[in-house]
């Protein structure tokens, strides 16, 4: 159902605007400008406001470790994907880049578990005021995060 996005409108709006000013400063430059760093900000700044209700901040603090890992995770695995000999697990285990890899993985998972911890004890705690969807039984309004 769309109507379950009406609920996130504000989300896409706020982090619409800060993309809107990071690609406003880019204006000027003659030479062009690659935007895919600056879409994939946002989209995970939006991704992780409405899937998880707290704001990372991706695109105004992109030297932040989860960006840098997210950053680096996606090299890896681009990289990977293109060269056939690191297909194998039994290879890639072997490199330098799954060692990365893991480090990478091991900053996401922390933050996500912090995420889900986070919510779970405001949840619990009662100090949430529940704005769910009936029908899906969803709680986008809430942005009570703490340590973002």
């Amino acid at each position: 159902h769309f109507r379950i996005l009406a609920d996130f409108v504000e989300v896409f709006n706020k982090q619409a605007t800060v993309l809107v000013e990071k690609l406003a400063k880019e204006l000027d430059n003659e030479a062009g400008f690659d935007c895919v760093r600056y879409i994939t900000l946002c989209s995970l700044d939006i991704i992780c406001e409405t899937a998880m209700g707290c704001p990372v901040y991706a695109q105004r603090q992109s030297d932040s470790e989860y960006v840098r890992a997210h950053e680096k995770i996606g090299e890896i695995m681009l990289n990977r994907l293109q060269k056939l000999w690191l297909h194998p697990d039994i290879i890639f285990r072997c490199t330098r880049q799954y060692r990365e890899q893991q480090k990478c993985l091991d900053i996401l998972h922390r933050f996500s578990y912090r995420m889900i911890t986070e919510r779970r004890s405001i949840i619990q705690t009662g100090s949430v005021v529940k704005q769910a969807n009936t029908e899906d039984g969803l709680d986008a309004n809430n942005n009570n995060c703490e340590g973002t």
